[in-house]
């Protein structure tokens, strides 16, 4: 028996080695190569055509290929996930070596079904063996901030089932963070079990993003900026779909990392050098504030038919998710969410309802914007940047004047409800800097002009600015003076109409 364990032991050895030779001996040069050829232009006939007819023959080959040797790998990737679920000879060895083969084939572009792969075999071995979690976790937090040389390649994971496409980085980190929730059927409703799988999660996922804002921030890296600004928008981007539910506790770090940048009592204890990470906290928030705004709008042109009062939060996630990607894993953290939130219930129907998908869906955009983090981000993010009018910097007054703008597009209707960006607006109107005036003026024109608001909320707005703008009539600087002109003559072009 001994003998047989080794000698299956040095075969799957041999196995992991086999698939790290073609992943990084084949598959990437393969697909650079097929990439390469693809791109050049169709040759023209000419009399050297036996030398083109030979390259479109490489090129046939050159993907024929790909395509064979891909599906080959896909093979091996699915016994490995296999063999990890159904058999004991799969060490921690084993784990970490097929673990940095999966991170190589994360960082080779346009290899859908490789990269789909990829991730669930990582959220595998990070759920089964806990031991090598912490490599994982440094080798995962270290390709958070490493974008690809092409940027037709930043974004090349495909969501399965979905149209959006996302870093796989930004995949991988939601995948690992379910992975944290599993449930036996005995400690199905068990609460303790979920807040402490829950509280895993999240310290996992925040010490990757502390790793990779660090790097960020230390540095004032610019690279490092735009990868967690990718991230950020993929993680909004995830955050609508019920499969991928961790995109929440993602959105979650990052607003109080965001949050904590801005923070009075946390400038006192930086000093006022800290400029690069005010600028990108003031840019993410307008990021987020404009997605969270947005699908509070969307969720108000909707019929309030609130489908999940009748079946249950948690059965309108399992009717949603169904058998889609890493279903399981998801409905585990869903599960754990709604184990540690009071007012949650966990009830799954007989089924017998007969409700649409749409009618689902349009449930499940209420059901996300009321959540406690949505609403509460809302109204953080308007405060936030409001109070971020008050630093010493005119560029990062200007940003969060423009930050407010982004939100304007979206959420007009609670920035004229909310009295202290109307003060903020009309301080702003005066400020010794040309470019925050300029922004704050560009700030009264699309609030008095997108007319989503009430008649009422926009008549009490105008009122409110009237007089700010009228002064700025006498401005030192042409492009003020240019804008009020601009915001009187469309209000007049209104009343003539």
């Amino acid at each position: 028996q001994n003998g047989a364990d080794k000698r299956s032991e040095e075969s799957l050895d041999l196995y992991i080695e086999l698939l790290r030779v073609i992943v990084q001996k084949l598959i990437r040069p393969l697909f650079e190569t097929a990439s390469d050829v693809l791109d050049e232009p169709p040759a023209k006939s000419t009399a050297r055509g036996k030398s083109r007819n030979f390259g479109a023959s490489n090129n046939q080959l050159s993907i024929a290929s790909v395509k064979s040797i891909v599906g080959k790998l896909v093979g091996l990737l699915r016994q490995m996930i296999e063999l990890i679920n159904e058999h004991n000879c799969f060490g921690e060895a084993h784990a970490l070596a097929l673990a940095t083969t999966c991170v190589c084939i994360l960082r080779t572009p346009e290899c859908d079904s490789l990269q789909i792969l990829a991730v669930d075999l990582l959220s595998v071995i990070h759920s089964k063996f806990e031991t090598v979690r912490g490599a994982v976790v440094e080798e995962v937090a270290s390709e958070i901030t490493r974008l690809p040389d092409a940027k037709a390649d930043i974004r090349a994971f495909s969501v399965p089932g979905h149209q959006q496409k996302v870093r796989a980085v930004s995949a991988l980190l939601i995948q690992l963070t379910h992975s944290f929730c599993q449930f036996s059927k005995d400690d199905l409703e068990n609460e303790s079990i979920a807040k402490k799988q829950l509280s895993e999660a999240r310290v996992s996922l925040k010490w990757m993003l502390d790793f990779a804002i660090k790097q960020c921030f230390d540095n004032s890296d610019t690279e490092a900026k735009q990868a967690i600004t990718l991230l950020l928008e993929d993680f909004l981007s995830l955050f609508g779909l019920i499969e991928w539910p961790g995109a929440e506790l993602a959105l979650q770090i990052l607003f109080f990392h965001m949050a904590s940048r801005l923070h009075p009592e946390q400038e006192q204890k930086r000093g006022s050098g800290d400029v690069f990470a005010k600028s990108a906290a003031i840019e993410w928030f307008g990021v987020l504030g404009q997605r969270l705004f947005s699908m509070l709008k969307d969720s108000l042109l909707e019929n309030e038919t609130k489908v999940h009062n009748k079946l249950g939060a948690f059965d309108l996630v399992v009717r949603l998710s169904g058998d889609s990607f890493n279903a399981k894993h998801a409905q585990d953290y869903w599960r754990c969410l709604m184990l540690s939130e009071p007012n949650a219930k966990i009830q799954i129907s007989d089924g017998s309802e007969n409700i649409g998908k749409a009618e689902l869906e349009r449930s499940l955009t209420l059901f996300l914007v009321n959540r406690p983090f949505s609403t509460k981000a809302r109204t953080a993010v308007v405060d936030s940047l409001c109070a971020a009018l008050s630093l010493p910097y005119p560029t990062l007054r200007t940003k969060s004047i423009k930050a407010l703008g982004m939100l304007a597009s979206a959420g007009e209707k609670e920035l004229l409800s909310n009295s202290a960006v109307l003060d903020c607006i009309r301080l702003s109107c005066l400020d010794v800097s040309t470019l925050v005036r300029d922004s704050a003026l560009d700030l009264v024109t699309k609030l008095t002009f997108l007319q989503h608001g009430s008649a009422d909320q926009l008549a009490q707005f105008f009122d409110s600015t009237y007089e700010t703008v009228i002064g700025r009539l006498l401005d030192m600087s042409t492009s003020v003076r240019k804008r009020a002109v601009s915001i009187l003559r469309q209000i007049l072009m209104q009343i003539i109409d």
